[in-house]
């Protein structure tokens, strides 16, 4: 089995630190608190799961194993309803 797929984005910061941003289009959120209605709570886990296979394939990767911080972010690229603001979530994948 082959798992693939496209990161839309890697920043690196002060030869230090990498900052690894997906693009998402539909609803969003404002944490990963286990909060919300059981399709929000399912939606936010599976964004989580990404972000640890993300971890996984920076942290074996030669070219990106080096760098120590690793920062993953969600930015939801359309509006929110409620409030009119773009909403961006960050979270650390520990390692």
């Amino acid at each position: 089995m082959q798992l693939t797929g496209k990161i839309d984005r890697v920043e690196v910061i002060d030869n230090s630190k990498l900052i690894i941003t997906d693009y998402k289009t539909g609803g969003g959120f404002d944490s990963f608190a286990d909060t919300g209605s059981a399709y929000e709570k399912v939606k936010k886990w599976k964004y989580k799961l990404q972000f640890c296979f993300y971890a996984i394939l920076f942290e074996l990767s030669p070219q990106w194993a080096r760098f120590q911080s690793k920062e993953f972010s969600l930015v939801f690229i359309e509006q929110d309803r409620k409030t009119g603001r773009f909403i961006t979530v960050t979270d650390y994948v520990q390692q």
